[in-house]
């Protein structure tokens, strides 16, 4: 049960419990309880962060989600003990989102061809990005 659950089982639930929450659109109870939550093992201290910006993304909380931004950039650069490629996708995620947000709050267009380079891409949380993007060019 550990090797499948990892050493901190309840940090495992809770997180899955927040991702549930955010996937039912329940962004406001996400938001209220996410920073109730710090986890030891940095994947999921990571996984919480990008919840924690794709929340705020969705609630339009616009300062609060460019800070995230360039918080979430420095925290995964000071990751040592991470992979580099979880580094690398999860930063890679925050260059997206970031791009994602100026259109979203900014009302700024997004660059043609951008949709192609996302696809194209790797990057974390891949899915969601596109169907954001979409949203934007029809919306």
């Amino acid at each position: 049960e550990e090797r499948l659950l990892g050493p901190n089982p309840r940090e495992l639930i809770d997180l899955s419990i927040l991702q549930l929450m955010f996937e039912r659109g329940d962004f406001q109870e996400v938001f209220k309880r996410i920073d109730r939550f710090s986890f030891k093992d940095k994947r999921k201290e990571i996984n919480r962060r990008v919840l924690k910006l794709k929340t705020l993304y969705e609630l339009g909380e616009s300062d609060a989600f460019f800070l995230l931004c360039g918080a979430l950039k420095r925290y995964l650069q000071e990751q040592h003990l991470v992979s580099q490629t979880i580094r690398g996708f999860n930063s890679a995620f925050v260059s997206w989102v970031y791009k994602l947000g100026g259109a979203h709050f900014d009302y700024k267009p997004l660059q043609p061809g951008l949709q192609k380079e996302l696809a194209g891409s790797e990057t974390a949380e891949k899915p969601w990005l596109l169907e954001k993007m979409e949203a934007l060019k029809s919306g």
